[in-house]
């Protein structure tokens, strides 16, 4: 199995349906334009997992179509559902749509709209009937004619494309009746193999977590259908009788065939065909195309030798490790005394005295000495020695994190759908670039060129600051079917950016909900996924940015995404805008030219137009223009100050010669009267 991550931009076939709905009398869109779930007929044995109803076309016709409700918090595997939508393959439910609807009293929730079963399951049909009555199982003839080259069929068509189904199992089986062709059915609607009963799945993707066993490789479906013959063959209870970890447990310590046989009478064509089909090692199983000649699958069948037993079995966490891959697993099950065990020699002593392994033990010591684990805190150091070992040990393995393990490959559901504690760990994964340091101790098993760049990306992704980075940006970035999770978006499905702003648009009709930014971290990391490059200069600003910049931002980005996807008018969004832009209108100093301005956004938020309102605020030529008389008042305030200064000096200069000259004068009559007064008093004049 490969550990490499698919990290895809999956091109849609039709147009998913929109979930949203503004008007209260507004048509429900239906899927992809065409179908919507017919909620009166249900269909409990179609999907197990899954809400299954019947489909029904836009005049209310059935054309023999189901419509699968996808689980919250995941998405469907719209890579696989595009292809088979562009070319049907043969013998499966093949799927025809897939989209948003939100029906009469149900919530809004994605769908995946497909084939009806042309009949009941094989589970049914070599089971108990519902009085109790076993029916009888099927022969070596049905299995192979009925099951096994039909199933391959479908299988190699799928291998072609690079594609897997992971959801191979007898209540998956489908067939108009007894003796006729099995159907393989629909498994579109989630994460692959998640809803997979541990037993149908090889040892190294049973021990995952449900989300994270990831698209593995149609050697997995080999495996998946080569238990399902098993099952139909002796009977599912013979194998369900004992618990999953149990079963687990006997397939490391015995190999896969064995415990599930066990002491089961089989002949010796079937048994040739199953050992093939649940080898170890997915590369020793026969290709679906060798699987439609049973006989050529079973002169291929690859020897391989039974895991090697040690003489006394190591003890980690309670369980009884007898070979190296049973070790592995216990670490990644028993975190905490694994690592004790590591640290203190025992697995190396182990490995060397009592299994005899100087090969591995060599292999192990190399992966504990590496420098991978140098700079992380103490407990993450622990956890990423202890993945290392579990690589070394079984290349085969999973990647473990404290107690959960999974596939790098299915981070992007792990992360989607897992509890706040799982989220935490893939969190402390990219943190520590665990998965670089796992992956390159078992390079024979994963190809690095390609998981190494993926994981920088990822790991870009989350050291990204801003309202464009961090987790929600990794949790969109590898979820791209997601639909979007911001608060925001008021509980209505969001899977395109145009059903953002109309989200945005309803959640700004309630003024009680019109507080703050009209955008958070998930609606911007999911804008950034969906927006293929045509809105990548208005995201760029969000890694740094100021907060005082983030209004006059999003009004750029939302502008741009109304324009790019023809958007209908958004009155109570573009009304929250403006509010937040207020402070761009007052950064214009002409108070006329404030008024016009404040007027013209107005009609412009009230028309809905967030292209005019940004057109207004940024209007360059009239700032300009602004700026110009501002500066012209300003050297016309300056001239006029000027003067009145110079006028104010001039008449205080003018003020001290008048007085000094009326001084003076006073003078010279005081001193003419005086004269005046003397001759008058000495000649008597």
């Amino acid at each position: 199995m490969s550990g490499a991550l698919q990290i895809q931009n999956p091109r849609s076939g039709k147009t998913p349906g929109s979930a949203l709905t503004l008007a209260a009398n507004a048509p429900i869109p239906l899927i992809a334009d065409e179908h919507r779930p017919n909620f009166a007929v249900t269909l409990p044995d179609c999907g197990r997992g899954h809400q299954c109803y019947g489909a029904l076309d836009r005049k209310d016709r059935d054309l023999g179509l189901m419509a699968i409700a996808v689980e919250p918090n995941t998405q469907a595997r719209t890579v696989i559902i595009t292809s088979l939508i562009a070319v049907p393959i043969e013998g499966v439910l093949n799927p025809v749509a897939h989209g948003g609807y939100s029906g009469p009293g149900h919530a809004p929730a994605n769908y995946v709209i497909c084939a009806r079963p042309p009949g009941p399951s094989l589970a049914t049909q070599s089971g108990r009937t519902s009085g109790g009555g076993r029916l009888a199982l099927m022969s070596d003839l049905e299995l192979i004619e009925c099951v096994l080259r039909p199933a391959a069929r479908t299988l190699d068509a799928l291998a072609q494309r690079r594609l897997t189904h992971r959801a191979i199992r007898p209540d998956n089986l489908f067939s108009a009746a007894r003796g006729q062709p099995a159907v393989l059915g629909a498994a579109w609607a989630g994460p692959p193999a998640a809803l997979q009963p541990a037993i149908y799945e090889p040892p190294y993707s049973a021990q995952c977590h449900r989300y994270g066993r990831g698209g593995g490789t149609i050697a997995d479906d080999i495996y998946a259908l080569g238990v399902s013959l098993l099952s139909l063959a002796l009977g599912e209870e013979r194998l369900t009788r004992t618990g999953e970890e149990q079963m687990l447990r006997r397939k490391l310590h015995s190999g896969s065939f064995a415990a599930l046989v066990e002491d089961a009478r089989l002949s010796s064509a079937l048994s040739d065909l199953l050992r093939g089909m649940l080898a170890e090692d997915p590369d020793h199983r026969p290709p679906p195309v060798l699987l439609t000649d049973p006989g050529a699958a079973r002169a291929r069948r690859v020897a391989a030798r039974p895991p090697r037993r040690a003489q006394r079995p190591l003890m980690i966490g309670g369980l009884e490790a007898w070979n190296a891959r049973s070790v592995a697993h216990a670490l990644a099950v028993s975190p905490d005394e694994g690592a004790l065990a590591i640290a203190g020699g025992a697995i190396d002593r182990w490995l060397r005295r009592m299994l005899g392994d100087v090969t591995l033990a060599h292999r192990f010591d190399a992966a504990m000495t590496s420098r991978d684990y140098e700079g992380a805190d103490g407990h993450h150091a622990e956890q990423l020695r202890l993945a290392r070992a579990a690589a070394a040990l079984d290349p085969l393995a999973p990647f473990p994190w404290r107690g959960v393990t999974f596939w790098p490959e299915a981070l992007g559901p792990m992360l989607a759908a897992g509890a706040p504690d799982i989220r935490t760990r893939i969190e402390e994964v990219i943190a520590t670039d665990a998965v670089t340091a796992w992956a390159t101790v078992r390079p024979e098993r994963c190809d690095l060129n390609v998981l190494l760049p993926e994981m920088r990306q990822i790991r870009a992704w989350f050291i990204t600051r801003g309202m464009a980075g961090a987790m929600p940006r990794v949790l969109y970035g590898l979820n791209h079917g997601l639909p979007c999770q911001s608060a925001l978006t008021g509980g209505l499905l969001v899977n395109r950016l145009a059903e953002a702003l109309l989200a945005l648009e309803q959640t700004a009709n309630t003024p009680d909900q019109r507080k703050g930014l009209p955008a958070d971290p998930h609606l911007i990391s999911f804008i950034a996924v969906h927006s293929e490059h045509r809105h990548q200069q208005e995201l760029l600003g969000f890694i740094k940015c100021r907060p005082e910049a983030l209004p006059i931002m999003l009004l750029r980005l939302f502008a741009s995404i109304q324009t790019a996807t023809a958007a209908p008018p958004l009155p109570h969004l573009s009304a929250w805008l403006a509010a937040l832009c207020v402070d761009r209108i007052e950064q214009w100093q002409g108070k006329e030219n404030r008024g016009r301005l404040a007027a013209s956004i107005k009609a412009a938020a009230e028309a809905g137009s967030l292209r005019k309102m940004l057109e207004l605020i940024e209007d360059h030529e009239g700032r300009a223009g602004d700026r110009a008389n501002a500066e012209k008042a300003a050297a016309q305030v300056t001239r006029i100050d000027r003067e009145l200064a110079k006028i104010s000096v001039d008449g205080a200069t003018r003020k001290t010669r008048a007085t000094a000259l009326a001084h003076d004068a006073a003078g010279a009559l005081a001193l003419s009267a005086l004269s005046a007064a003397l001759l008058k008093l000495v000649f008597g004049w």
